[in-house]
């Protein structure tokens, strides 16, 4: 068998477990080690157990992998069951569908959007386009305090043009904690 793993986080292969059969064989991540006990606490699908590192091999690429998509997965469908992130999302889509015409509900704005995206990066390329993607979302980073605090907001442009370099000058001082940035130069 391979060498004992390091008591660090891994995924690992649980290689034969005394007592049972049933464990033998998955892939798991490891938790923690037990100095007293000698043993890893391994985390399993079914379980958490305890292995001696004799009986643990460090999973190899493709176990791996299919433990990370199994794991996301996981996390994805509890996300998904979650009632209150259901509800936050069927807001925010009543919110986008009562702003845009009744020809035009989010799910095709997206579709839209998606299909301009591959357009200006199979037209200029990939870097080039991320140069304007980066460039059309800073103002709407920087602006989406004032679009969280008040929606209506949008449609009036004047206002968050006019709002921007303050807002722009907050961002840079929150992001880096220096103070002395006047407006213009945070522009």
């Amino acid at each position: 068998m391979s060498t004992t793993p390091s008591p660090q986080t891994f995924v690992s292969k649980v290689v034969k477990v005394v007592g049972t059969t049933r464990y033998n064989g998955d892939v798991g991540l490891c938790l923690s080690f037990s100095e007293e006990r000698n043993r890893y606490s391994v985390k399993l699908d079914a379980a958490t157990i305890s292995v001696k590192g004799e009986n643990l091999l460090v999973a190899n690429v493709v176990e791996k992998a299919k433990y990370g998509i199994r794991d996301s997965l996981k996390i994805a469908q509890q996300l998904f069951n979650d009632p209150y992130l259901r509800q936050q999302v069927r807001q925010a889509y009543t919110t986008a569908a009562s702003m845009l015409p009744t020809y035009l509900p989010p799910e095709r704005l997206a579709l839209l959007l998606a299909l301009l995206v591959i357009l200006l990066i199979r037209s200029i390329g990939f870097l080039k386009s991320f140069v304007i993607f980066s460039l059309v979302m800073l103002p709407v980073s920087v602006s989406l305090k004032d679009i969280f605090q008040d929606i209506n907001i949008i449609r009036k442009p004047m206002v968050l043009i006019k709002r921007f370099p303050l807002n722009m000058k907050n961002s840079i001082v929150e992001a880096t904690g220096f103070s002395g940035v006047s407006e213009k130069m945070a522009l």
